[in-house]
């Protein structure tokens, strides 16, 4: 696999030259006897590519003597021989001692430091298996993002070309009613945060009716499936809605999606130039955007009393 790897890049003369190298013990390169010292550190030093390529192979090879290291090193702590471990009424492996024989091991280890990796091991915290969204290093994952739609009423040249793109055929898009169905699954399993995405998400008509069962089915799971009175929505106990928007069309939006339900607005601005705003997104709206943060303002502390800004 090496020589396939490497060889057809190098010419004729080199094959000829390094056909007798080597490896020494400790994993640096002994060159044939065909092959002067010249001609070799020559060759090498104007091949990074080869030598790149030996030096992982000498890793590998260190690597698989360390663990044969640490596999003798956990026979060792274990006591264990060399009988098959999968059936214990097995024999013992050809030419090796009787399995009431404990073999010694053939590299000198430090038991009482074996052992101690063994104890902190078997005491970590197990994943708790019985929540889906509980990962192999026990971190529960709080937070759902939706993408609404694929419709843009930006160009921006990091995202999409001047013409558009095709676009998915509404049979295709998730429903309210499917986007709530999985909602309450995933709240069910601990998610109290929710994130209202696109393309633009202000460009599907039934928004705010979307927001504010979202904001329902959050308050629900909050207080244990027995619904809330309040009429305004509380971050606090009700979990957290939230849209990332293009802020174009938010102005006429904002204080309905508030009084639904929406606690938070991610609003993207790559600049407060307007010749370089329209050079971006090719399309004018820079006026619209900051105005869409002026009212975003107003209408969430109308409602909640506080904002943050960040």
């Amino acid at each position: 696999e090496f020589s396939t790897a490497v060889m057809p890049n190098f010419s004729s003369e080199y094959e000829k030259e390094s056909e007798h190298d080597q490896f020494n013990d400790d994993g640096s390169i002994r060159y044939g006897e065909t092959s002067t010292t010249t001609a070799a550190s020559t060759t090498t030093r104007n091949m990074p590519r080869l030598e790149a390529l030996r030096e992982r192979l000498r890793l590998e090879k260190l690597e698989s003597a360390n663990t044969g290291v640490r596999a003798a090193a956990a026979a060792a702590a274990s006591n264990s021989d060399y009988s098959i471990r999968n059936n214990p009424s097995s024999q013992s492996l050809p030419n090796s001692p009787s399995s009431n024989q404990k073999t010694p091991s053939p590299y000198p280890v430090d038991n009482t430091m074996v052992q101690q990796h063994y104890n902190t091991t078997n005491t970590l915290p197990l994943p708790n298996n019985n929540n889906v969204l509980t990962d192999t290093h026990n971190r529960h994952h709080n937070y759902l993002r939706i993408s609404l739609s694929e419709r843009c009423n930006l160009r921006c040249q990091y995202c999409m070309p001047p013409e558009g793109i095709p676009l998915s055929p509404p049979s295709h898009l998730l429903t309210n009613e499917e986007i709530l169905r999985l909602v309450r699954v995933f709240v069910k399993n601990g998610v109290n945060k929710v994130r209202l995405t696109g393309g633009e998400p202000l460009l599907r008509k039934d928004l705010v009716e979307l927001v504010g069962g979202i904001s329902r089915t959050l308050r629900e799971g909050s207080s244990g499936g027995g619904g809330t009175a309040i009429s305004i929505p509380d971050p606090e106990e009700g979990g957290l809605v939230g849209i990332t928007t293009n802020g174009i069309s938010l102005s006429r939006n904002v204080r309905d999606l508030v009084q639904a339900g929406l606690t938070g607005v991610n609003i993207s601005l790559d600049t407060l130039r307007d010749d370089r705003f329209v050079e971006i997104t090719r399309r004018k709206g820079l006026e619209r955007v900051l105005r869409s943060i002026r009212d975003s303002i107003d209408a969430f502390r109308d409602v909640y009393g506080d904002v943050r800004l960040g």
